[in-house]
């Protein structure tokens, strides 16, 4: 089903299970409404897919929000952004009838990225998420995460992922209450095996 809400050009495919869990897929900078369908599909095959496309526009390439340079983003329209795709997602589980506790967010890089400030700026919107080669998105906020449970996925050989980045944003995360797991890898900015096989056993045993 494809659909252009005000918001957000987005994608649904229902799950094989009524009361089964949906797959939030955010992609990355570049990516589309079904960049990660292939993802989701490698994670749980009988699960559900919601998939939105960044509003944002980076010559060309869609993004969630804007970035002044590589790690450099512009505040706010983090801010304007995470706002607006909170929003939205609630709007969107109501409309799909997907429960509040049946939805995982699956964000890459730009898509980890507003997932992390959803979860930072509007407690609750998103309270299970795999975050693949996240950075922290926004500071100075002290949210109650309690219930929130996230699994952060790291390169060891990241670029855009400055070292020891990923350390920073879970203890930020444990921080507010939020229960976390960390796992790096020896790989760079690309998503690889090992990440389906984590975010597949991890969203078995929270979910």
């Amino acid at each position: 089903m494809a659909a252009q809400t005000s918001d957000f050009i987005h994608k649904y495919f229902p799950g094989d299970k009524p009361d089964g869990v949906t797959l939030l897929m955010l992609h990355g900078t570049g990516g589309n409404e079904m960049s990660l369908a292939s993802l989701g599909q490698a994670i749980d095959r009988e699960a559900g897919q919601l998939s939105p496309r960044g509003k944002i526009s980076e010559g060309g390439a869609p993004r969630f929000f804007r970035r002044l340079g590589e790690g450099v983003y512009d505040m706010e329209d983090v801010a304007r952004q995470s706002e607006a795709l909170a929003n939205w997602i609630t709007a969107a589980r109501a409309e799909y009838g997907i429960g509040a506790d049946k939805l995982v967010a699956v964000g890459y890089s730009n898509g980890a990225n507003i997932a992390a400030a959803v979860i930072l700026r509007h407690p609750g919107v998103i309270t299970r998420a795999v975050l693949v080669r996240a950075m922290m998105p926004v500071e100075g906020l002290t949210p109650d995460l309690s219930g929130t449970k996230i699994l952060l996925l790291a390169g060891q050989y990241d670029p855009l992922v400055p070292a020891g980045e990923s350390e920073r944003l879970a203890q930020a995360f444990r921080q507010f209450g939020a229960d976390v797991t960390l796992e790096t890898f020896p790989t760079d900015h690309g998503i690889v095996n090992e990440d389906l096989v984590a975010a597949r056993t991890w969203i078995q045993a929270n979910i």
